[in-house]
């Protein structure tokens, strides 16, 4: 019987027993199915070596004599080039679940691939700015959709944090391939930001209008203050927990720091200083960033969070005469002086050196900002 529309109408469910299968005349493995209790669906039927195989097409109410034709007559030819229909559909099936979110974890959670510093900034690349990514599988990723996400990174964060986030998007890519995850790597040509180095180092009038623009009690401005006060990156104030407050290897915390970290509210069990999900620092720093532009009007303009930092490292050096390598501890920058493993401990060399820079800056900023004469030399550091 050659299954048509009109022919399959025609057909009833088994009284006696709990299946039964017609096939086609024409297309071999192609048939209909039909169970005891009345459902009738499309099937297409093969071996493969031994063992049988069978794919449904759908129910008979759903899908058309003539689609179930096609769909039969495409995997038969499959079927004779060597192909194995039905288990490409468990495969499929089973690579669904390979999103780009749930992969992800196991790449951030390999032992001995990161340090500290690399992996805080690899899983705010990854975790957080790459977020519109995470739904998606892995391997059906394309070129688009990283442009798109890059874009939007580079819109919000500016294009050098969008050219690190390529960069981590490509290694995380590059890792799926030795991993049979993926086959290609989407972010290899999308376009790279174009980088200006930058050398801005805020006046002092910059310096009091930002102070003064940041005098509300909102975690963005408590963040933007203790950026002038540590010269520390953004992300590490961002993510500052109150269990690392006193404790070694963590930035000294001087008093005009205290001050501003007793202000902020305690959550009952979350460690986070800042922002407002329990498990996620403050996020939206464009936004954030964008409404400080405004209230600040061409006091100052074209500048970003990083300038604070070069800010205080300048300063500290001309202005306080403090040694490079205590910069560099205070900093906690790898360079010249602290390259390297030892890096990472920097602060501990210098326990004492650090705090009394550190209490030296905050002398000076305060005095500029409240309009004192602001010293000139940061007092001897004690060996």
């Amino acid at each position: 019987m050659k299954l048509t529309q009109k022919a399959v109408a025609a057909l009833k469910p088994p009284v006696d027993k709990a299946e039964e299968i017609h096939i086609d005349d024409d297309i071999p493995g192609f048939g209909v199915r039909l169970r005891k209790g009345g459902s009738a669906t499309w099937i297409f039927q093969y071996r493969v070596g031994a063992k049988q195989r069978r794919i449904s097409f759908g129910r008979l109410s759903a899908v058309s004599a003539a689609r179930a034709r096609e769909l039969a007559g495409e995997n038969y030819a499959k079927v004779r080039l060597g192909g194995d229909p039905a288990g490409d559909k468990v495969e499929e099936r089973q690579r669904a679940v390979e999103t780009m979110g749930a992969v992800l974890e196991n790449y951030l959670a390999q032992p001995g691939r990161w340090r500290e510093r690399s992996l805080e900034e690899t899983t705010r690349h990854l975790r957080q700015l790459s977020r519109p990514l995470h739904g998606l599988r892995i391997d059906k990723i394309d070129r688009r959709a990283i442009a798109t996400c890059l874009d939007t990174v580079t819109r919000r964060n500016g294009a050098t944090t969008s050219n690190r986030v390529r960069a981590s998007l490509h290694a995380f890519y590059a890792w799926a391939i030795k991993r049979g995850i993926a086959d290609s790597n989407p972010v290899a040509g999308t376009e790279r930001n174009e980088e200006t180095s930058r050398e801005r180092v805020l006046s002092a009038a910059e310096l009091v209008a930002i102070w003064a623009a940041t005098a509300d009690a909102s975690d963005y401005s408590a963040v933007v203050r203790l950026l002038m006060l540590s010269g520390q990156r953004a992300s590490e104030i961002a993510g500052l927990k109150w269990s690392e407050i006193g404790k070694k290897h963590v930035i000294p915390i001087t008093e005009p720091m205290r001050v501003i970290l007793e202000g902020r509210p305690r959550r009952e069990g979350r460690d986070l200083i800042f922002g407002r999900r329990w498990n996620r620092p403050l996020t939206g720093w464009g936004p954030l960033k964008a409404k400080l532009d405004q209230r600040l009007g061409s006091a100052v303009t074209g500048w970003v969070h990083h300038d604070l930092r070069r800010t205080v490292v300048t300063r500290m050096a001309g202005k306080l005469r403090v040694m490079p390598h205590i910069i560099e501890a205070v900093v906690n920058h790898v360079g010249g002086h602290k390259a390297g493993v030892a890096g990472v401990y920097n602060r501990a060399d210098y326990p004492e050196q650090t705090r009394q820079a550190l209490t030296a800056w905050g002398d000076h900023l305060l005095a500029i900002v409240e309009g004192r004469p602001a010293p000139e030399k940061v007092v001897q550091l004690r060996a």
